[in-house]
């Protein structure tokens, strides 16, 4: 973000290179950037463009870009970030936390600093580690792939995403993220020597830390997070098998929450697992193995 930037989108007399905060004094000038320390110092040195900017930020986005992968529940449940410069007006922070909550999103207010800090342990290290991922996987036999789980998929999911944007973001948030990258770096060390060693209890230790660190991200709009029931499902791959199993949800009155579809290589049937409520499982078991689907045991 650079000054003339700034100057542009106020508008300002650039024959005196003065901002009159006349020009465009009921504006709110917003942004929804990745990165909020360096932009907002710039911003700073425009006071009167600093009393009506907010800078936000959506914790909502996909791995694909452009219109077409747009969604309309996109901000639905989702946080927003609103990180004002030190001078802006309430107002002006009225109307940036308006937008947000008119989106289905639940507003935050904090510093740049935090924010910045917030967003390379949340943000940029899984996108970092998922990429990483898939940089190992374009290593491997291509055969073996043939193979894979939705393990393998969920914990790649980000490569997917715009290598562009990403290397400004990470380059921008290096302080941040240096200090992160070198524990992510230690922590696999640390594996490596366990399994060397067969160290059992340290090996233990590496996957239950994980276990415990999953534990602690919020559910839907905060809430603590809730435990689901996962029931596998084969079935025929071919058109029209999910909505028939969408129909028997409906017939038996229960609510999917989450699903997953993996299909076997060189087979022609696949196993999709639906994440519902522990009675919602044990119910939809029961009807779908009287119907004469192939419906596996529950997994928590």
């Amino acid at each position: 973000f650079k000054q003339k930037t700034a100057y542009e989108i106020y508008q300002c007399d650039w024959s005196s290179d003065v901002c009159s905060s006349d020009l465009n004094n009921k504006s709110t000038v917003i942004d929804i950037g990745g990165l909020k320390s360096k932009l907002l110092v710039e911003v700073e040195k425009i006071p009167d463009l600093a009393k009506i900017y907010v800078s936000t930020h959506p914790m909502a986005g996909r791995e694909f870009t452009g219109p077409t992968s747009a969604r309309a529940d996109l901000f639905e449940g989702r946080a927003w970030l609103i990180t004002p410069a030190k001078s802006a007006s309430k107002e002006a922070i009225a109307v940036a936390e308006k937008i947000g909550a008119e989106l289905g999103s639940t507003t935050y207010l904090m510093d740049a600093v935090e924010h910045d800090s917030t967003i390379a342990a949340v943000s940029h290290m899984p996108q970092i580690l998922s990429s990483l991922m898939g940089q190992l996987i374009d290593n491997e036999d291509p055969k073996a792939l043939n193979f894979a789980g939705q393990g393998l998929r969920d914990v790649s999911r980000l490569a997917d995403s715009d290598g562009q944007m990403w290397s400004e973001l990470l380059i921008e948030n290096q302080n941040e993220l240096s200090a992160r990258i070198d524990k992510a770096i230690a922590a696999l060390g640390e594996l490596k020597n366990a399994l060397k060693s067969e160290d059992k209890a340290k090996v233990l230790a590496f996957f239950n830390s994980g276990k415990s660190g999953r534990g602690k991200i919020p559910g839907k709009h905060g809430a603590k997070q809730r435990e689901y029931s996962y029931l596998p499902i084969v079935i025929d791959d071919k058109p029209g098998q999910l909505a028939k199993i969408f129909d028997e949800c409906a017939e038996c009155s229960v609510n999917i929450e989450d699903l997953s579809i993996e299909h076997s290589p060189n087979q022609a049937t696949g196993l999709i697992t639906l994440a519902l409520s522990e009675s919602d499982a044990q119910k939809l078991k029961k009807h779908l193995q009287l119907k004469g689907w192939l419906a596996q045991e529950i997994r928590r």
